[in-house]
């Protein structure tokens, strides 16, 4: 893919002169590398795991609260009602302490692919700005010359 800098923000254009570009959520993943498919794999899988975890507290507290149903009816004895429901709070505890890992990794691995998709983006606007001639940067009025200065710095100092 190559990046389009023909149509960087130019302030005496109005918004009526620029075209609008219909996109799709698809081209999010534009950027998106093969060395890039792990981490969205992981990130994918994560978000499924994490997404399970509300169902499975709310079956637990199901649970927990037919307990509470059974000893009111009287089927089961106090002792029997603390017993079950100290399970239930151990697998409640258990579920919240793993959930709170699975998000702090859910987290990680999705900052760490986008990441990844700046740097992309970077690296090929940078080098389509590279391949453009003076005339080009002449007719631009603010900022490229400290722009490119500032993505080659970014690429080289930040991401090796």
């Amino acid at each position: 893919m190559e990046c389009d800098v023909e149509h960087l923000e130019d302030p005496e254009r109005n918004d009526d002169d620029q075209q609008r570009i219909q996109t799709s959520p698809l081209s999010l993943l534009n950027f998106t590398l093969r060395s890039h498919l792990p981490t969205l794999l992981i990130g994918l899988v994560l978000s499924i795991a994490s997404g399970i975890v509300i169902p499975a507290f709310a079956v637990l507290l199901g649970k927990i609260f037919e307990l509470f149903t059974t000893f009111g009816e009287g089927q089961i004895s106090g002792p029997d009602l603390v017993k079950k429901v100290s399970k239930y709070g151990i697998a409640l505890a258990g579920l919240g302490s793993g959930s709170g890992l699975l998000n702090a990794f859910y987290l990680g691995v999705w900052l760490i692919f986008g990441e990844l998709q700046a740097k992309s983006v970077r690296e090929k606007l940078f080098a389509s700005m590279l391949g453009k001639s003076m005339e080009w940067y002449d007719m631009r009025r603010f900022g490229i010359e400290t722009s490119i200065s500032r993505q080659q710095t970014y690429i080289t100092v930040h991401f090796l």
